[in-house]
């Protein structure tokens, strides 16, 4: 196994152990039926349901069971050397194949002896140090963390009927065994991987600080596997902690009651520390800077004192959540979690959910606390009026009537537009309301009264601030130059809403200039001219994703080489929706192919075949010449 070494060992009677009957030991795992069944059985050996003798007759029978199903699970691993399951270990040497039960306990394999004295543990591998092919393929193939999982299962891992597939496998079984008898370097370079290899590591090895360092900085659970005297080692447990304070749980009864260690661990820490130290009010109050869940693991005396609660809620309020219920129902504690976080509110016990005064203060936090607020609050006019003014989509929830009062609705406007959609029908007509709005986001304008639409100040100032809002203009305001103008400027795609200036040269080039490409899934897919540019338009990409204004404009102004130029210089591909006379210009085309290679696919087959055509697709994406030599 570590490099080298004898290819068998002795077994306990004297005879060798060849080395495929090495690696089914070590491939020997814990079955989880067997450890559940011996943890009842030693349940009902300490109730004084079962005698000594009968606890004794039970693990002989689990084992039994267990070497079974181990069997079973070896049997179905393939050999090196090929599938015959009859050969013999010498015709598929390295290949894996089951040690009968009555086998395991004449060697004294690890479990194979008897209920009362257990087979002695493998011996070590004698080579010791292992070689450097053990430190470069520790962990090569099949993880131990996979195989472990599909050993303990008592099964083989996915596709292991595949021969690559049970070769990793068996390999990964011989990679435990370098691992549990392989020297320092190479265990030290399988928690460098993994830590959770350190599992399988020799005791000598657990207890080297080194690998366990190692194993912890990459996993705090490796400190499980860590010697008792490595578990006392306090640099090395508040490594541990710092990740996960759940690591103290492993750590040495000193280091669980040490106090200044607990309170620079992560805070779940407290969970596994002394009982004085879950006592310990400013070590609690420190860890709950970190998190409220710290209050969960102290102790309920604390959970119930009033004082202390008030002073951790005001920390983070969300520690009333661990409050007990008398604490939870007394309003300066419940005022101070709220004032802290308003989410403190749901755990509030009773009356004091929807204590106005409470409620009112969480809502001035968060717009969200109105769920609790009772309806007397919602159309309490003062109240909502300070709360809208902070959050304006507190409109969602104010009572109806007020959701019609304009100076409410005026002031939530104006802290946001969105509040324009949770009001009636009468506040929407009104000018200034929608004027505010729209003067944040377009958008607003899809809230606002149709009698609205002709307002050319609002609609000026909507388009200014999404070039959409132009849809909801009424006829005569698409026809106004200024406007239309207005809109394309922030997008060109506004164009598509002014079809009567469409043929309106100025406006058409400031569409153009300032049109931003949208990906179009309800375009008509165009389809290949040919077979073999079905390929090309995986490299060159969908063109049916790709639309322009271009392509709903007339003929005259898709012919127009002012426009095509100011079109293709910005978006290459728009060369696709110019007429067929200008796809053929050659400087119309070497400038489109300029912004964008992918362009050359729409030029003329006459220019596809110039050289200097080519020549500038190809300086962008050499790929380009596959469009030539199709």
């Amino acid at each position: 196994f570590g490099g080298g070494g004898n290819a068998s060992t002795l077994t306990q009677g004297g005879g060798r152990r060849s080395e495929r009957e090495e690696n089914a030991a070590r491939a020997r795992v814990m079955d989880p039926d067997y450890v559940k069944g011996l943890r009842q059985a030693k349940k009902l050996l300490d109730e004084g349901i079962l005698t000594q003798s009968e606890f004794d007759d039970e693990k002989v029978l689990l084992r039994r069971q267990r070497d079974a199903k181990e069997a079973s699970m070896l049997q179905r691993l393939p050999s090196k050397g090929g599938h015959n399951p009859t050969a013999s270990p010498k015709d598929r040497s390295g290949g894996l194949r089951p040690l009968p039960v009555s086998a395991r306990k004449s060697q004294g394999v690890r479990g194979g002896g008897s209920a009362k004295s257990p087979g002695a543990p493998l011996p070590a591998s004698p080579t010791g140090a292992g070689g450097s092919s053990g430190v470069d393929t520790a962990l090569d193939g099949v993880g131990a963390g996979r195989l472990r999982k599909h050993l303990v299962a008592g099964e083989s891992p996915p596709a292991l009927d595949d021969r690559e597939a049970g070769e990793k496998f068996r390999d990964g079984v011989h990679k435990l065994g370098e691992i549990q008898h392989g020297g320092q370097q190479v265990v030290l370079a399988a928690v460098k991987q993994n830590w959770q290899t350190i599992e399988y590591a020799a005791d000598d090895k657990r207890a080297d600080r080194d690998i366990v360092v190692e194993a912890v900085k990459r996993g705090w659970q490796a400190l499980m596997y860590a010697s008792e005297e490595l578990r006392g080692d306090r640099e090395l447990v508040l490594l541990a902690c710092k990740q996960d304070g759940r690591a103290l749980k492993y750590a040495s009864e000193e280091l669980q009651g040490d106090r200044e260690l607990v309170s620079e661990s992560e805070w779940r820490a407290l969970e596994f520390a002394s009982d004085t130290l879950k006592e310990d009010t400013e070590l609690i109050l420190a860890l709950l800077q970190q998190s409220a869940g710290v209050l969960e693991f102290a102790y309920q005396n604390m959970r119930d004192d009033k004082v202390l609660m008030e002073r951790a809620v005001a920390v983070r309020g969300e520690a009333l959540e661990f409050a007990s219920h008398e604490v939870r129902g007394d309003r300066g504690v419940v005022s101070a979690a709220v004032a802290q976080n308003w989410e403190a509110l749901k755990w509030a016990e009773g009356e004091l959910q929807r204590d106005r005064e409470i409620v009112l203060s969480a809502a001035l936090q968060d717009a969200a606390a109105l769920e609790y607020a009772s309806t007397e609050l919602l159309a309490d006019r003062d109240a909502m009026l300070q709360v809208v003014k902070r959050d304006g989509r507190a409109m969602e929830r104010v009572a109806e009537e007020l959701q019609g009062d304009r100076e409410v609705v005026l002031a939530a406007v104006r802290s946001n537009w969105m509040a324009l959609k949770w009001t009636d029908g009468e506040v929407r007509g009104d000018r200034e309301i929608v004027l505010e709005a729209v003067r944040q986001h377009g958008w607003a304008l899809e809230y606002a009264a149709d009698d609205l639409f002709s307002d050319r100040e609002i609609i000026m100032a909507a388009v200014k601030g999404d070039w959409n809002a132009l849809q909801y203009a009424d006829d005569e305001l698409k026809c106004d130059r200024e406007i239309v103008l207005a809109a394309v400027s922030v997008d060109g795609k506004a164009l598509e809403h002014a079809p009567d200036l469409w043929d309106d040269k100025e406006v058409v080039l400031a569409a153009v200039s300032h049109f931003k490409p949208h990906a179009d899934h309800d375009h008509d897919a165009r389809e290949c001219s040919n077979p073999a540019e079905d390929e090309i338009q995986q490299d060159f990409g969908n063109s049916a994703m790709f639309s322009h204004i271009l392509e709903y404009l007339s003929e005259g102004m898709r012919g127009d080489r002012d426009v095509a130029m100011a079109s293709v210089a910005r978006h290459g591909r728009s060369l696709e929706f110019v007429s067929d006379e200008l796809r053929d210009d050659q400087e119309l085309a070497i400038t489109a192919i300029n912004s964008d290679w992918k362009a050359l696919q729409f030029a003329s087959q006459r220019l596809r075949a110039k050289q200097e055509v080519m020549d500038a697709a190809v300086a962008q994406q050499a790929r380009a010449l596959r469009l030539s030599l199709s």
